[in-house]
């Protein structure tokens, strides 16, 4: 089926990324808090019939990162020239901020660090493929788009370590051509589990709820042994962890 798809719909350049894309879901407020991860901003996204989606709120020294990620990107697509600090005079010490907003909500202050995939930066699918590595007891991952073999490699060597995966995908995707390689992806997963007799694998298909869009589960998440986290609005397909 893959080698059809890619003999009449060329479906690896499309899984592969041919064109350069702004797919970054940011929004800084006053420097001082961030939201990041997956929603875009349209209906089906953002309404109660909408897709099902994660976003992070953030405080600390992690929203200058976001913002500086945010500066750069503008300036290298902007036609008129800034000076180099021009953006460095309104912002100030995040620190005090952070520990106010985490007294403010009664929690405590957590390591975030900012992945990026750009023109000179390959930090996603490192990071991705380095928390899967590092993976003792479990593993949740829940994307809505899986055709990456480096992350399917890496998953089924998790499996041979004894880590059990909770894997979650659209049972119906709003891609069409992802609704093949995705449950071919947990086929493989559990076709390796039974073969080695390691590891479990627990496999969900989202069906959501009624409604035009409630059916799509649109979520790019994977957590390890419940103390590390990669949340974003990166795709698990060489288009988004290779090409800007």
């Amino acid at each position: 089926y893959l080698q059809r798809l890619e003999n009449h719909f060329k479906w690896f350049s499309f899984a592969e990324g041919i064109v350069k894309a702004d797919n970054r879901k940011i929004l800084i407020i006053d420097g001082q808090m961030a939201f990041t991860g997956v929603s875009n901003l349209g209906d089906r996204f953002l309404t109660l019939d909408s897709f099902h989606d994660v976003m992070l709120q953030l405080y600390g020294p992690i929203v200058r990162e976001i913002q500086q990620a945010f500066i750069d990107n503008w300036l290298e697509n902007s036609e008129k020239k800034y000076s180099e600090h021009w953006y460095l005079k309104n912002l100030s010490s995040l620190r005090q901020w952070a520990h106010y907003n985490a007294l403010r909500f009664n929690c405590s202050l957590a390591t975030a660090a900012l992945l990026q995939t750009s023109d000179t930066r390959n930090d996603i699918e490192s990071g991705i493929l380095h928390l899967i590595h590092k993976a003792q007891k479990t593993i949740y991952i829940e994307h809505a788009y899986f055709f990456h073999p480096p992350t399917l490699k890496a998953l089924t060597e998790a499996l041979q370590r004894d880590v059990t995966i909770h894997i979650m995908i659209p049972e119906k995707s709003n891609v069409e051509l992802f609704n093949l390689p995705n449950t071919d992806n947990l086929r493989q997963l559990m076709e390796t589990q039974q073969a080695f007799q390691r590891g479990l694998v627990h496999a969900y298909l989202y069906s959501g709820r009624q409604g035009t869009w409630g059916y799509m589960a649109h979520t790019k998440a994977i957590s390890v042994d419940e103390l590390h986290a990669i949340v974003g609005s990166a795709n698990l397909t060489h288009r988004s962890l290779k090409s800007p």
